[in-house]
């Protein structure tokens, strides 16, 4: 057996065993729920920046306020 594809052969053998589990409709159901939770988590990622963004561009603002009045 070739090294390089223990991995792909592992996950055929996984997948495999999923569907005749769960069927297809809830190996399928699996994998979308899988792909919005990834989807979710760079929605967060990318709030987390805006926060930061933000709220430097606040403190900017105040201290600006601050300093002029």
């Amino acid at each position: 057996m070739d090294q390089q594809f223990i991995g792909f052969y592992f996950t055929i053998i996984i997948i495999t065993g999923m569907v005749a589990y769960a069927g297809v409709e809830n190996t399928y159901n699996l994998f979308r729920y899988i792909n919005i939770e990834i989807r979710y988590q760079v929605i967060l990622i990318k709030m987390a920046f805006m926060r930061y963004k933000l709220r430097r561009a606040l403190e900017k603002s105040l201290q600006q306020f601050k300093n002029n009045g």
